[in-house]
């Protein structure tokens, strides 16, 4: 089986928190829509994130910089 790239979404409910940390186990690629800080947390609590490099407490850090830039961009496309 190759061991591509899956895209998750819900990746912060019970079942998508467990499938990205299955994922990642089984050596896949994992990408996961994210709306809101609750989303961001989950993924990064359950190692999502782990490949961006450096520590966990450090992309926490980065939750609400992430989420304006989002906002920023978003609004300047309208």
């Amino acid at each position: 089986m190759q061991n591509g790239l899956c895209l998750v979404f819900g990746a912060s409910g019970y079942i998508g928190t467990n499938l990205v940390a299955r994922l990642l186990r089984d050596g896949r690629r994992v990408r996961a829509a994210a709306r809101n800080r609750k989303v961001l947390e989950a993924l990064i609590k359950c190692g999502a994130c782990d490949a961006l490099g450096g520590t966990r407490a450090g992309l926490f850090a980065q939750i609400d910089p992430s989420l304006a830039r989002g906002t920023s961009v978003a609004q300047d496309r309208q």
